[in-house]
């Protein structure tokens, strides 16, 4: 009986043990120590001043970031490091900002259609100016997304009659086939014993952004917005989505230049080690990601978008991660200039006569 219990015990336990052995042996091949390479090399400047005044549709999640500086300061990076040398350039730049933390991708992209009236075709003063600058010209805009804000801008342009006033439209890792991690979060979300105590949950955790239903709900589809069944249009949105209807729904305007970038980890360094599972998920589910978004995801349709590449960064340095676009403070990216990439990208649309 003793031995029966001894095989049993064996049994159940070699399947576990040998699971964490080989998780920790992927652990170890995959994280790593970056090499210090030194300080970023100098920025170099160029034209950013283009035709047409630049709108970044940000990414998921609140209009503002507070993070600390290395003083301990509280501060607002919100893409700040970015916007400031572009406007040093020459760029007329702004980030859209929308009423709500989290949200929809028709509701956003609706924001993002009342921010260009308000801010350009609605501002009188702002019109007459560029007028005067730009005599004979038609008023557009050149738009930049990131992340959700590239399905925000392009379902704007595509449903909200837009496609006149854009320009061009250059992406950045966006979701334009969903996230996996989104799909694993709304199963979480939607499995009956989970959603007894959920709500509560995500309030107690998300108070400033979940602080009543509205904003739950908000919250809960702007997650379902990014989701794979969403975004592919696979899934069943008969429990909520008021707003998102059947899936994503999107054409690429014909008179619009779309172009695009991906980004990428080929490996973890340590410092990102936090961060580790979910990019292991995603990477075992649906291959090279930047830690949120797969890479297949990323890359659009070469019928109507230009894939200008995929980022990955120094060779130095693990890769490129979903917000090194920001120029966030508390996810610095070394190997990448955030600040470079965007200026070459401006400099490029003032060439090419955007």
């Amino acid at each position: 009986m003793k031995k029966r219990k001894t095989i049993i015990a064996a049994v159940l336990i070699l399947p576990l043990l040998l699971l964490f052995s080989a998780g920790a042996l992927m652990y170890v091949s995959d994280v790593r120590q970056a090499k210090n390479m030194g300080p970023a090399p100098p920025l170099i400047h160029k034209n950013c001043r283009t035709i047409y005044p630049i709108v970044i549709a940000h990414h998921w999640g609140p209009p503002r970031h507070r993070e600390y500086d290395s003083r301990g300061k509280v501060t607002e990076y919100f893409y700040r490091p970015v916007i400031d040398v572009l406007r040093s350039c020459g760029a007329d730049i702004r980030v859209a900002v929308y009423s709500h933390d989290y949200d929809t991708t028709p509701a956003r992209a609706q924001e993002l259609k009342n921010f260009i009236v308000a801010n350009f075709t609605g501002n009188t003063e702002y019109m007459r100016t560029w007028r005067l600058a730009h005599p004979g010209k038609i008023f557009k805009v050149n738009l930049v997304g990131h992340s959700q804000g590239c399905q925000d801008s392009r379902y704007m342009i595509s449903n909200l009659g837009m496609a006149p006033l854009a320009a061009s439209w250059t992406g950045l890792a966006g979701e334009s086939r969903g996230t996996p991690m989104a799909d694993l979060g709304m199963a979480l979300y939607d499995n009956p014993l989970f959603s007894l105590f959920a709500d509560c949950l995500l309030m107690s955790l998300f108070h400033d952004s979940c602080r009543d239903r509205d904003h739950l709900f908000r919250f809960i589809e702007s997650v379902r917005c990014l989701s794979e069944d969403y975004m592919q249009g696979t899934g069943e949105y008969s429990s909520g989505g008021r707003f998102e209807g059947r899936g994503f729904t999107a054409r690429y305007g014909p008179t619009v230049y779309y172009q695009n970038w991906a980004a990428r980890l080929r490996w973890m360094p340590h410092e990102w080690s936090a961060l580790y599972p979910l990019w292991k998920y995603i990477q075992l589910t649906r291959g090279d990601n930047d830690i949120y978004t797969p890479l297949s995801s990323q890359i659009h349709d070469e019928k109507f978008v230009r894939n200008r590449g995929v980022l990955d960064g120094a060779e130095w340095w693990g890769g490129v991660h979903h917000m090194a676009f920001t120029g966030s403070l508390n996810q610095p990216n070394p190997g990448f200039s955030q600040e470079q990439f965007w200026i070459d990208m401006i400099a490029e649309l003032r060439e090419m006569g955007f």
